[in-house]
């Protein structure tokens, strides 16, 4: 006997896709429509052979009063049949849609998928898996040509989006409900399916019977034959872009950072990629990202110099900072100042820079037994070198505050900090987070910068001031000599 035509195509795709393995727990969104009475049925047959254990979930959206009711006991009784766990949300969408700022389209679809993605969580499931089809793509690339789409909005759906499948995308609609009207498989009819109220059905039910009509062809495989073709070739492109991405990018703590040099290098396809992949990693998702921002930042690293900024959605900026794309808050988190007495011989932990201050004080001999080699000691190097007796008020180790000066090492005269970090292109939103030793207003030391010729010790120094900063990012304790 010959394969049934949709469980040959559903069989077909998860080897070509590789969407389940054997041994797979699959979560099945089941709203009791033909298309996800369908899937349930076919998870059901592929059970056996696939080792599969299945749990339901349908989530009522209340929209529809005693219809709703109906379709969740519909489910429910279905599930109890066929011996599958199910799991059912009540949730009141059109509160939603009214307090979110979403359409009641929006606000179904966010509360599906927190549902679907909870239980995979709780169940310790492999994937979710959606009654998506064949027309369905080709309604979704219609809609995003609609709202003026890329390259991705073309490549509509995939069979496999990180944790989701969707076994059915191969099938068309009327091959599911003959599938299910052979097998004596009854489904439910959404009324809503049949409004023009939405815009996805006035697509489904006037555009596309409009072209059928107009120019004789189903539009359905031309557009999933584009929508495959750009698929391909954008995930060429995403994963060029993703290359760049992980090469180039910095998480911060809020926010992400991106080497601008590299960004204007590349060429648009790839650049605005990486500016997605930056917003949706440091925001959450792509939400409110336009391609209008898109331009403005790619225009931001190209003709415009460190310090300007550019106001984006969701109270985010992009900052331009010496050579890097920072994407933060645009009202940066309020400085939050930090001090710690060091009174030597201690160790101070300091938890806001992730390290502690070693100090301790060393006679001359002491001095030459453990480090012979200090007059060379790198203005880098985590240990340094001072003559304790020319400092003549509290030892602190903190971030700046107004007021603060340095002279530098073999430079001349004294700095203000805020100059001398200007001087040396740290990043504004850095600065705050340097740690510094101090004498009053007075800096000894910005930790692996520089330190003070104020307080270099010379040859009538008898007693010195050894400080090692021990850096926890490095894994423990490293004095660096040379």
């Amino acid at each position: 006997m010959l394969d049934n035509p949709v469980l040959h195509q559903v069989r077909k795709d998860i080897r070509d896709y590789g969407l389940i393995e054997p041994g797979f727990h699959v979560v099945a969104g089941v709203s009791g429509g033909a298309d996800s009475v369908c899937l349930l049925k076919v998870l059901k047959e592929l059970g056996q052979e696939y080792n599969l254990s299945v749990t339901a979930v349908h989530v009522n959206h209340m929209l529809r009063g005693a219809e709703s009711d109906a379709d969740e006991a519909f489910v429910a009784d279905l599930c109890k049949k066929w011996d599958i766990p199910i799991k059912v949300f009540r949730v009141d969408i059109a509160e939603i849609s009214r307090t979110g700022g979403l359409t009641e389209e929006e606000a179904g679809r966010e509360v599906r998928y927190r549902y679907l993605f909870q239980v995979l969580s709780e169940a310790f499931a492999d994937v979710i898996a959606t009654g998506h089809h064949y027309e369905d793509n080709a309604e979704t690339v219609m809609l995003n040509i609609l709202r003026g789409c890329g390259l991705e909005g073309l490549a509509g759906m995939d069979y496999r989006s990180g944790s989701i499948i969707r076994p059915l995308l191969g099938v068309r609609r009327s091959q599911i409900e003959d599938y299910l009207r052979r097998e004596g498989i009854f489904w439910r009819t959404d009324s809503s399916n049949l409004s023009n109220k939405y815009v996805r059905n006035r697509v489904r039910n006037l555009l596309f019977p409009a072209v059928k009509e107009q120019f004789q062809i189903d539009p359905a495989p031309m557009i999933n034959r584009l929508s495959a073709l750009a698929r391909r070739d954008n995930a060429y492109l995403e994963n060029q872009a993703r290359r760049v991405f992980l090469d180039t990018s910095k998480k911060l703590d809020p926010g992400i950072s991106l080497d601008a040099e590299v960004l204007c290098r590349l060429d648009y396809a790839i650049s605005s990629r990486v500016v997605r992949m930056a917003w949706e990693q440091a925001t959450g998702s792509l939400k409110g990202l336009e391609n209008v921002h898109v331009d403005d930042i790619i225009r931001l690293c190209r003709n415009s110099g460190t310090g300007k900024r550019l106001c984006l959605p969701k109270g985010w900026s992009a900052l331009l900072s010496y050579g890097c794309l920072v994407l933060g808050p645009a009202r940066p988190a309020k400085k939050i100042s930090w001090s710690y007495p060091v009174n030597p011989p201690a160790t101070v932990r300091v938890k806001e820079a992730r390290g502690a201050l070693k100090a301790s004080i060393l006679s001359r001999n002491r001095l030459m037994e453990q480090f012979p080699n200090w007059p060379e000691i790198k203005e880098t190097s985590k240990t340094q070198v001072f003559d304790y007796l020319k400092i003549n008020c509290g030892i602190n180790i903190r971030n700046r505050k107004d007021g603060d000066r340095i002279r530098p090492f073999r430079a001349p005269g004294e700095k203000k900090l805020k100059k001398f970090f200007i001087d040396n292109k740290v990043p504004a939103e850095k600065r705050d987070e340097i740690p510094l030793v101090a004498a009053g207003s007075k800096i000894l030391w910005i930790i692996g910068m520089r330190t003070s010729d104020e307080f270099r010790p010379d040859e009538r120094t008898q007693s010195f001031l050894v400080l090692t900063w021990i850096d926890f990012n490095d894994g423990g304790e490293k004095d660096e000599q040379t």
